[in-house]
Formats: structure tokens, C-alpha cells, sequence
């Protein structure tokens, strides 16, 4: 898992392999949290974003997706793959304040390797 700061608040991970994230963040002991969790398998298939919001998963708020659409993030891309991860991953830029561009990517973080067993299977 590789990890390091998105914004104030906000904390970007991305398992590189193995563990899913999604039973992960749930178990951190951070009372009222939020997350938004974004899978991407092998074959490019990706999975419509959920949002942790304080205690439980939900559907990502309809408002989020306001300005993505507003700004055309749907309609950037090489593929429509790449249009479906741009407009996926807009939502989390604009809530945060954070967009992937150099700076993000340069960003310092911590690259780890969670056990097997570590977190409990859900």
C-alpha cells in the first residue's frame, strides 16, 4: 500500500496489489471519517466509486458528481476508459482540492507492505 497526504484532511492510499482497500478504511480509527474508494481491476474494468462517510459506505453523493459533469471531466481522455477514470477521479479532486498533475505525483508518501491477516476479512 503506498500512502501519503492528499490535502488537509485527507489522506491518498492505493493498494498496489492484494488487499482491497475497501474493508481497510472502515477499520481505521478515525470517528466521523470519509474516503472515497475507487477500484480499477487488471482488465481495466472499473467499479463506480462508493464514499465512507463517518461510519458506513454509501452511493457517492449526487452533488459530487455537479461539477465534474459541469467542467466535461466525462469527455477527457484517450478511451473510454480513460474518460470513465477522469470523470471518476474528479469528484475526489474537487471535494478536496487536490487534481493529479505533477505535483501530486511527486508527492512524498510511505510505501508498505500489509501482512496477510492484518485486517480482517469482510
Amino acid at each position: 500500500m503506498w500512502v501519503a497526504e492528499q490535502s488537509p484532511g485527507w489522506v491518498k492510499m492505493f493498494a498496489l496489489s492484494g488487499l482491497s482497500l475497501w474493508s481497510v478504511v472502515d477499520t481505521l480509527p478515525q470517528p466521523g471519517g470519509r474516503a472515497f474508494y475507487l477500484s480499477c481491476d487488471g482488465l481495466g474494468e472499473v467499479s463506480e466509486p462508493v464514499f465512507f462517510n463517518g461510519d458506513e459506505w454509501e452511493d457517492i453523493p449526487a452533488d459530487h458528481w455537479d461539477r465534474p459533469r459541469q467542467e466535461g471531466a466525462d469527455l477527457v481522455g484517450s478511451s473510454d476508459h480513460a474518460q470513465e477514470m477522469n470523470f471518476y477521479l474528479a469528484a475526489p479532486a474537487y471535494t478536496t482540492g487536490r487534481f493529479i498533475d505533477d505535483t501530486w505525483f511527486t508527492t512524498p508518501g510511505l510505501l508498505c507492505r500489509i501482512p496477510d491477516g492484518a485486517w480482517p476479512r469482510g
